[in-house]
């Protein structure tokens, strides 16, 4: 059975024009246009033939997050050839006949906070979606290559016990596609599913570690979760953190509305990292079933707050505070990085921004969060419970303390 976590807030039904929605969700989390944040590099990385058709295979059986992908691999790959030390974050729209699918991209050294910020980031554009339903996140893991390589082999012999009772067209797909077709049971909830090992099984002490390490995250920043074993995506394209949101319904218990993942161990293998830590990249994706939004919401004005969460005690609530921020009318901007607190006010003296607003792990712990004004280097500490009124009221309230 799935493992929920505790939190499960209700949320409000969909109203039109949800690709527009969608996109000012995005943008306040940081995330740009991929056009506009094309990299100027001439560098390409094609993808393997192996990747390239299992994706194809994924999306002409109506993985949307595999189309996405696909469409915006060229756009996507520079970034990754540029060595990232902080995250990138990058939405693309891509119009279909059927409707539109929008994508979000985190480019960056792989870490635990990555997969967690993209699952916060489609809960947050579900519930502006759906703002009156009970929204959840369904996720799972296949691990590490070896994690991975371990899980095929041993869902091999299951999958030829019960090769004979499946229908002839899926039959033939896992003759194709050998173990790997595992994805094909999982996306029509296949009952033969239950008899097969499970992704969980197989996962190395790393790759545990990480999956925990993430659902820390969830669990402090009270999200709302369960693990889902009979959750697996094409194995040859995504393996560690794949993941859907699912809005309840009430004729068919629940409908699923966003899925990601963060792409497999083919990205590392072709990238030459040198000295440089390995980059991952984080997806996700929505089908909405109306033409793509024309009008991209408009860049935010300058930040008032760069936003840092210093530390693995910070992330288990850092992203609240982002919610908070997000969802009031402080323009902000924050980091997906894990540097120091002098690389947080280097980076807000470049951007010219006057605030600081920094959770590490003292604060964390007593949910507070220290704010630092630029102008004189003074700083005040506030409840996490209290920052956004004090941040409204900034210039009023700071002598107040």
């Amino acid at each position: 059975m799935p493992h929920r976590s505790r939190s499960s807030p209700k949320r409000n039904r969909s109203s039109g024009k949800g690709g527009e929605k969608l996109l000012k969700v995005l943008a306040r989390l940081g995330f740009t246009p991929i056009e506009e944040s094309a990299s100027k590099s001439n560098a390409s990385l094609p993808l393997p033939p192996k990747v390239t058709k299992a994706l194809q295979t994924a999306a002409a059986h109506g993985d949307y997050l595999a189309q996405a992908l696909l469409s915006h691999w060229p756009q996507l790959a520079p970034f990754l050839l540029q060595h990232p030390t902080t995250a990138r974050r990058l939405y693309a729209v891509t119009p279909r006949r059927s409707g539109s699918v929008v994508s979000g991209h985190i480019i960056g050294p792989y870490h635990p906070y990555l997969a967690a910020y993209a699952m916060f980031t489609a809960l947050e554009a579900a519930a502006a979606l759906h703002p009156q339903s009970s929204l959840t996140l369904s996720c799972n893991t296949m691990g590490d290559e070896e994690s991975l390589q371990t899980y095929l082999r041993e869902v091999q012999g299951g999958i030829r016990r019960i090769l004979g009772a499946l229908s002839p067209s899926l039959q033939a797909l896992i003759r194709t596609e050998g173990p790997a077709g595992v994805w094909a049971l999982s996306s029509l909830q296949h009952p033969s599913l239950f008899d097969l090992p499970k992704p969980l099984e197989c996962l190395s002490a790393p790759s545990r570690a990480t999956l925990q390490e993430t659902l820390d995250i969830l669990e402090g920043n009270n999200l709302p979760y369960e693990i889902d074993e009979l959750l697996i995506f094409h194995p040859v394209a995504f393996s560690q953190n794949v993941f859907e949101v699912r809005v309840s319904s009430q004729s068919d218990g629940w409908e699923g509305v966003a899925r990601g993942a963060t792409a497999g161990s083919w990205v590392l293998r072709f990238v030459n990292t040198d000295d440089a830590p390995p980059p991952s990249i984080v997806s996700f994706a929505f089908h909405l079933r109306e033409p793509a939004p024309s009008a991209r919401p408009l860049p935010p004005h300058r930040a008032k707050v760069l936003f840092a969460p210093i530390g693995k005690e910070a992330r288990t609530v850092a992203l609240e505070a982002i919610r908070l921020l997000s969802r009031s009318r402080i323009p902000f901007t924050t980091t997906i990085a894990y540097g120091k607190f002098c690389d947080t006010i280097a980076a807000a003296e470049r951007q010219r921004i006057p605030y600081v607003a920094i959770i590490g792990s003292p604060e964390a712990q007593r949910r507070m969060v220290l704010i630092r004004r630029m102008e004189d280097r003074a700083q005040r500490e506030v409840s996490l419970d209290e920052l956004v009124p004090f941040l409204n009221r900034i210039e009023v309230m700071w002598d107040a303390l």
